[in-house]
């Protein structure tokens, strides 16, 4: 297995370890995974996340947040099965 598969698959565990607590976000899953060390784009993580939810690994939905300045639409990751994807 080359390193890189190493990776993205610990990547994708870690995305889904969050997802499973509580709804999460692409940018504050960025912020997170550089908590933890990974360095990771969004033009790498986002293309991830899409595939992950072709494999119904969780669903990714809009919901509205309040910004300062105006109300706006983000998208939040819950895992499939959870409580609050119902």
């Amino acid at each position: 297995m080359a390193d890189n598969e190493l990776y993205g698959g610990l990547i994708r565990l870690h995305v889904l370890h969050h997802a499973g607590e509580a709804p999460v976000f692409g940018l504050g899953i960025i912020k997170e995974l550089n908590n933890h060390g990974y360095q990771i784009s969004a033009g790498t993580l986002y293309p991830m996340l899409h595939g992950l939810e072709k494999k119904r690994l969780f669903v990714i939905a809009p919901r509205a947040i309040k910004a300062k300045c105006e109300a706006s639409l983000r998208n939040y990751i819950f895992r499939t099965g959870c409580v609050s994807c119902r």
